[in-house]
């Protein structure tokens, strides 16, 4: 895969990736949120396109309580999905989650990833609700329009597209990779959402993936509460589970998952 260079312009707080790859028009946004302000987006638009689906990627905690940058220095860079959405052929839009970011995520006494208290976790779950709502309405608005628009959420980001979806998220298709449990997150957690009475308005299919050593609650919260939920309930879903990786795993892009996640966008996006 080919290295996207970014320059950080830290005085106008503005991140430009250069247009060194042929395939896409790459470049960062604000994108207004119903909670108030704006957050960064990153918009991923192919080489050529006149018409093409739109997918929003949603990223996972690591990338809020971290920021950008820093997730980027652990393996973790949003920017890989956009490029991996807009090879396959989709308009791709990552906003970036900026609720519950740690003041020094690498200085211990500045507090632990792991310990980040209850309230902050709900408004970057709040936030990120807000964000995909908007990324949806803004790419549905895109010049590059069909009147079709993916999700795709990870971890948090998963958490997060389930809330949308049950909210009456305006999706086609949805992705949730190893979506997160977040028992602390009281009532905005995966047991809450699996016990809504929201499933019967999801029309949207849904591809469920996890890694077979993926975190125990997730997997526990995945198989034993979520899917079962939306069987019950009729949710068009198809389900992947025993990838040959962890939690970690899905910071990257990994080709045959996202083959996986591609022909199910295929089949319902275009």
């Amino acid at each position: 895969m080919r290295r996207i260079t970014t320059l950080f312009y830290l005085a106008l707080g503005v991140f430009i990736v250069s247009p060194a790859s042929s395939f896409a028009e790459t470049k960062w946004i604000d994108l207004p949120v119903s909670t108030g302000g704006a957050v960064k987006a990153l918009l991923g638009i192919p080489d050529g396109i006149v018409k093409a689906p739109g997918v929003v990627y949603s990223h996972g905690t690591l990338v809020r309580r971290m920021g950008y940058e820093a997730a980027k220095s652990k393996g973790y860079d949003v920017a890989d999905y956009v490029e991996a959405l807009n090879k396959a052929g989709y308009v791709a839009l990552a906003p970036v989650r900026d609720e519950g970011v740690l003041p020094d995520p690498n200085n211990a006494r500045k507090g632990s990833v792991g310990k980040e208290p209850r309230p902050s976790l709900l408004a970057g779950i709040e936030q990120g609700i807000a964000s995909l709502r908007a990324a949806v309405t803004y790419l549905r608005k895109h010049p590059t329009a069909t009147g079709k628009v993916g999700a795709i959420g990870f971890s948090e980001g998963g958490l997060v597209t389930l809330w949308s979806l049950l909210n009456g998220l305006d999706a086609n298709a949805a992705v949730l990779m190893s979506p997160a449990t977040i028992r602390k997150a009281g009532r905005l957690n995966m047991k809450n959402a699996s016990e809504s009475d929201g499933f019967s308005d999801i029309k949207a299919p849904v591809l469920i993936t996890l890694g077979e050593d993926d975190n125990p609650p997730i997997l526990k919260g995945v198989k034993r509460r979520l899917i079962p939920k939306m069987k019950d309930e009729g949710v068009s879903l198809q389900t992947q589970l025993a990838y040959p990786g962890d939690h970690s795993w899905f910071w990257q892009v990994q080709p045959d998952h996202f083959s996986d996640i591609q022909a199910f966008l295929d089949q319902h996006l275009n």
